[in-house]
This record gives structure tokens, sequence and C-alpha cells, in this order.
């Protein structure tokens, strides 16, 4: 899967702009893997110096965090991932698909799945659950140029040893 940069920009998101996906329950949310309401703010305060960051709701939309209104819909979340310099949240799904999809992820919360481990094995995803090691390592990534190639480099790799069912 390639993403789709026109319908990005339909959407009114630009990919050849820096962009980060961010998702976390609720900024009142305090349950395990979700960091703290001021590691947060450190976090986005920092995307924003570096881009733009989205928040991935859990419908699948895209929103403004700032304005907040839905940016995107969900139909296009691949093509979000895909083109995104970075994602960051708790939710394994979406940091498995942007994993697979060559964007840098970090997943904020234990594997508590195979797959998740697979990724993090394969160095296409980062779990990490301590907040100073995750500002660290969010800051490693952006802005980083080359993040994005390495992680791409990385995802073919793993696939090109993946058996693909459909031939």
């Amino acid at each position: 899967y390639r993403p789709d940069a026109d319908r990005l920009r339909e959407e009114g998101i630009y990919p050849d702009e820096s962009y980060s996906i961010v998702q976390f329950p609720s900024d009142e949310a305090a349950e395990a893997g979700v960091p703290s309401a001021t590691t947060r703010r450190l976090l986005r305060s920092y995307l924003d110096d570096h881009g733009t960051h989205y928040h991935l709701a859990r419908d699948g939309t895209v929103c403004d965090p700032v304005a907040g209104r839905v940016v995107a819909p969900s139909s296009v979340i691949h093509d979000v991932l895909g083109c995104a310099d970075l994602f960051v949240g708790t939710e394994p799904r979406p940091a498995n698909e942007a994993a697979l999809l060559g964007t840098p992820s970090v997943l904020t919360v234990s594997p508590s799945s195979a797959d998740v481990t697979e990724l993090e094995r394969h160095g296409l995803l980062d779990v990490v659950t301590d907040e100073t090691v995750l500002l660290e390592r969010v800051f490693d990534l952006v802005p980083n140029p080359a993040s994005g190639g390495v992680w791409r480099q990385r995802r073919d790799n793993y696939l090109s040893g993946c058996v693909d069912v459909t031939d």
C-alpha cells in the first residue's frame, strides 16, 4: 500500500509538510500507558515546534487539537499514517498500521500481542513506557529527516521476508 498524497491534500493535510499523529484516550486519562498531562503537553509542544500534530480519535478520524475539528475522515487514515513523520500513542492497532506503512511509531503501553512484539523485534515499532525515555525517543525521531527513510527500509526488509498469502 502506498499512501495517496492527493487524497490527503483534498482533506487539507499536506504530506510534504512535517506532521505527527498523537493518540491518547483523553486529557483526563490516568490509565496504564497514558503519559501524564505534563508529559503530553511537553510532547505536543515539541511536535508543534517541528510541524503540526494531529490527534487520532478512537473512531479513526483525524482532528486538529487546537481548532477542535475533524480534518480527515477515517476513510483516509492509512494515507494519514503513511505520510506522517511520527505516530505516538497507546493503541496498538494504529501503531502497527503506521509501522507497516513505514512511519516511525512509538507505543506507550507494554506489548500484549504477538504482532506488536514482532514489529518491535524488527525495529518497526518502539515500545516506550517510561515518560522520560518517551520524550527522549520522540526528540530523537523528530525532526530527523532520515527517520522515515530508515523505517521505510526496515519495513521493506520485513515485508520481503513475509509470505504474501494473495500469491
